[in-house]
């Protein structure tokens, strides 16, 4: 943690850091990030992965703090500032609806991914498989979750209505003590559009929705053309 930060950058980790399916970045990238925290900045990501997923991401840089299962996960250095699974009695009604839908989903906990076998692990997250023609149906019968849908429905990630990667980065901020209007986002998808809404300037991808361009500060290239190094570069954050 630097003890005089500048700003505060947040960072989504697939197709903005990292292009899918690798999980590590690019060496001029992970430089970049670096030159940012000896300027005196803090960096740290946002994204729906668990830790496990997060580990070659991690042992490239060392980010000041890590936004892990979209908000639900919150790690500043050492110490865990969010920690809150779905509610036990929310999880197991929605699991009944989907087992008895037969829809295919995988479960996430802190360090593992499930499949839909029986588990006292806390559950963080819900990623559905080909889903398009039920979750209407499941954001009536269960409000209580946020629904992130993808590829028109190939799949879609659940988590609690309680959790996002705004309310994090809004927590971030007020632990390390930096105003909001200081912290600049980057991202790529439906699970960035809070985010955005809230941090002082943001940065859509090139392949992010409309959506979240509409609602972005900038748009910068690609991950394919590091798009993050030349927005760093080009609009001088």
């Amino acid at each position: 943690m630097n003890n005089n930060p500048q700003n505060i950058y947040v960072f989504d980790v697939g197709n903005t850091l990292i292009e899918k399916p690798s999980n590590i970045m690019v060496s001029t990238l992970a430089e970049d990030l670096v030159a940012l925290q000896k300027n005196g900045n803090n960096i740290g990501i946002a994204t729906m992965r668990n830790l496990t997923m997060l580990k070659e991401l991690i042992n490239q840089v060392k980010f000041d703090f890590v936004i892990a299962l979209n908000g639900a996960y919150v790690q500043c250095g050492n110490e865990v500032i969010v920690d809150k699974p779905i509610e036990s009695k929310d999880f197991i009604q929605i699991k009944k609806a989907l087992d008895y839908k037969q829809v295919q989903y995988k479960l996430y906990t802190k360090n593992d991914i499930l499949s839909q076998e029986e588990s006292n692990e806390k559950i963080y997250g819900i990623e559905l498989k080909e889903c398009y023609d039920f979750v209407d149906e499941l954001k009536a019968s269960f409000p209580s979750f946020v629904y992130h849908i993808w590829e028109k429905g190939k799949s879609c990630d659940i988590h609690s209505i309680d959790v996002s990667k705004a309310k994090a980065i809004e927590k971030v901020c007020n632990y390390f003590g930096i105003p909001i209007q200081k912290s600049i986002a980057f991202g790529d998808g439906f699970n960035d559009i809070e985010m955005f809404k809230v941090c002082g300037k943001s940065i859509a991808m090139e392949t992010a929705p409309d959506q979240l361009k509409q609602v972005a500060t900038f748009v910068t290239k690609s991950v394919k053309d590091n798009g993050v190094s030349w927005a760093l570069k080009e609009f001088q954050l």
